[in-house]
């Protein structure tokens, strides 16, 4: 899960801490992805990448790690399928060849004031469309087609090349 902060009403807490109906949706995801994955005899790993402006307060459920990776090139190379809202870190890990699902829910439509406007991922417009999403992410990625592209090795380390070259950019100016 790649989280975003709600930043719309200054709290910077991240959308998978809002309740949908009585539940956080973390939990509810979380509920959902263990047993679609249960019942097509896989295991799941669900990890969650906070945003960086993210406020951070909330407990994670048992079966959820935090992805403590310091490069958010190695967490696109260590997982297969990313959980997300309007992101660039969606676009970056569709990129890398990874399978991605948009949640694209009403409750988050304040978030964002224009949808990024590229087709990278599957649309998921309420609770009850996450299960089959998940269940043809499962079928993609174990079949190696994930985005339905092959992953090309020019993506990978993109943010770090463009970090470096903005870097040298403004050390250029400076002078």
């Amino acid at each position: 899960m790649v989280s975003q902060p709600n930043t719309a009403d200054q709290s910077f807490k991240g959308i998978f801490f809002h309740l949908i109906g009585k539940h956080r949706l973390i939990d509810e995801l979380t509920c959902l992805a263990n047993r679609v994955f249960s019942d097509h005899g896989r295991d799941v790993r669900v990890c969650i990448r906070p945003h960086p402006k993210e406020r951070f307060v909330e407990s994670l459920p048992e079966d959820v790690e935090m992805d403590n990776n310091q490069e958010w090139e190695q967490s696109i190379r260590e997982n297969d399928i990313f959980l997300g809202f309007d992101s660039m870190a969606l676009i970056e890990a569709y990129l890398a060849g990874k399978y991605c699902i948009s949640l694209a829910f009403p409750e988050f439509q304040f978030l964002s004031e224009n949808e990024i406007p590229l087709l990278f991922s599957r649309k998921v417009k309420e609770l009850s469309e996450l299960s089959s999403a998940l269940e043809n992410a499962l079928i993609k990625v174990t079949k190696g087609k994930r985005s339905g592209h092959r992953r090309h090795a020019v993506f990978m380390d993109s943010t770090k090349r463009t970090l470096a070259l903005l870097d040298q950019f403004i050390k250029g100016a400076l002078k």
